[in-house]
């Protein structure tokens, strides 16, 4: 059960019930609902969790009895930062795709990053219209592309 998983890895951290609800942004009585099955979290909250106890959504809802994977020892699965090993903006937000679908991760993450992409292409050099025209739309790897209001989201013209 997720209760159970939850207050098991509380404690393995050493955090008290109101600490927990801090670092994730919540109260002490929700913590202690979840931990108690009165209620569940919601998909933003359970990535919180899974995110701060280093491990997955998965086991957290008891769907497997693997705590913990090593990045490292799973080259099928990207680490986080392996976009910034691309050569240019539309490479690099193509892998984010990847990284985010290898790794279940959200929507808010995945914009998260490509803010992220676009700030770090931005600092190397100026990111123009004609760099990211062809992320509009699908990619051609299936990916899902940067949207016009992605663009203007992060700063990038759409004009």
């Amino acid at each position: 059960m997720f209760s159970v998983r939850l207050r098991k890895l509380r404690k393995e951290k050493g955090l008290s019930m109101e600490a927990l609800g801090k670092v994730v942004g919540l109260s002490k009585q929700t913590i202690h609902s979840y931990e108690k099955g009165r209620t569940h979290p919601d998909f933003d909250t359970l990535s919180r969790f899974a995110a701060l106890f280093d491990t997955s959504t998965d086991y957290l809802l008891c769907r497997t009895n693997v705590q913990r994977f090593d990045v490292q020892e799973s080259p099928e699965i990207p680490a986080l930062e392996s976009w910034k090993k691309e050569p240019d903006l539309g490479r690099a937000i193509i892998k984010v795709d990847e990284i985010v679908d290898l790794r279940g991760l959200t929507e808010k993450d995945r914009d998260r990053m490509y803010a992220e992409v676009v700030k770090y292409f931005r600092q190397a050099k100026p990111v123009d219209d004609q760099e990211v025209a062809h992320l509009e739309g699908p990619a051609k790897d299936g990916g899902s592309g940067i949207t016009k209001k992605r663009k203007r989201g992060y700063g990038v013209s759409t004009n």
